[in-house]
Order: structure tokens, then C-alpha cells, then sequence
């Protein structure tokens, strides 16, 4: 780490439900369930807008052809936003390592409308240290000492645990 390595009497242990073999087993957090909702509510409200567009072109409005697909293709890019945030946080836990971390960025102030943009550290089995950071509701003082969950295969990839939609079966 930047600031020094970790001690070796480092208090940190693997939470024990991530000491499981890969691929874990996930559950819904109550969070994830209603962000599921609330897109699926959204992406259905863009869905119906689309197909009326593609209604009032087919009987022939003054709506230029393009606009329906367009219109069908920011659909695409709204399902996309919503889905791949999900997918990698499931994979992440399915699939990733458990390592040590330390908090490096400190947000001082107020409360931000969403949440505190938290930055930290950890470094890799081979000694390379990696940044990241992540949106959660909760403050860390700088020098916490925090479980992050990496990709093996693309490091940059992590986030701290417990992360805000799964959690692992135990």
C-alpha cells in the first residue's frame, strides 16, 4: 500500500460465507428486489412510449421513420444501464476474491443526496496495489480497514462487502 503495508498482526479475516468454493450462492437483499421493480416499472413505461411512437408511424403520422427505432434503441441503452450494474455485482460475488482494504478517501460534510463516494486500496496476491471506489449510504473514517471483492481475471473490477443487492448463502 501507498501508506505502508498492512501489518502482519492485521486484525482482518475473510468473512466466513466468502470462504465458500466459487460460485457461490446468492440471495436477494430487499434492496435489490425493489431496484429490479422500480427498472422493470421504468424500462416498461419507456417500453409503452416506444410502441405507441411505432403505432402512430405505422399509421402515418407526421413522425419520420427513425423515430420509432431510435426510439426503440434508447430503450435498449436504458435496459442495458439498468442490467449490467446487477450482472456485475452478481458475478463479482459469485466469482471473486476476498482481500483486505483500506479506506482512503474520507467525504467530509453533509450528507449527499446519494450516498458518499467512498475511495480504497488493496493489494493483490502478487503485491500490486489497486484503487477503487464505490457509492455507499455509510461513512468510513480513513485507515478502515474494509472487505473488498475482486475479479481475478481484471482486478480494476471490485467493490466493498457487503455489497447493496446480494448477499452469499450461508
Amino acid at each position: 500500500m501507498r501508506s505502508g503495508d498492512f501489518p502482519p498482526d492485521d486484525p482482518w479475516t475473510t468473512p466466513p460465507e466468502l470462504s465458500a468454493s466459487t460460485p457461490r450462492r446468492l440471495k436477494w437483499t430487499g434492496a435489490a428486489i425493489l431496484t429490479v421493480v422500480w427498472t422493470s416499472l421504468y424500462l416498461f413505461c419507456v417500453l409503452a412510449i416506444v410502441l405507441a411512437t411505432f403505432d402512430s408511424a405505422r399509421r402515418g403520422h407526421l413522425l419520420p421513420y427513425w423515430v420509432p427505432l431510435v426510439s426503440f434503441g434508447f430503450w435498449i441503452f436504458l435496459a442495458a444501464l439498468a442490467v449490467l450494474p446487477i450482472r456485475k455485482e452478481r458475478r463479482l460475488l459469485r466469482y471473486g476474491e476476498p482481500v483486505a482494504g483500506v479506506v482512503t478517501s474520507n467525504p467530509q460534510g453533509r450528507v449527499p443526496k446519494y450516498g458518499y463516494v467512498l475511495k480504497y486500496e488493496f493489494q493483490l496476491p502478487d503485491g500490486s496495489t489497486v484503487d477503487g471506489r464505490t457509492q455507499r449510504d455509510a461513512r468510513l473514517h480513513n485507515g478502515a480497514l474494509v472487505s473488498i471483492v475482486y475479479d481475478p481475471a481484471k482486478p480494476r473490477r471490485n467493490d466493498l462487502y457487503p455489497t447493496r443487492l446480494f448477499r452469499v448463502r450461508q
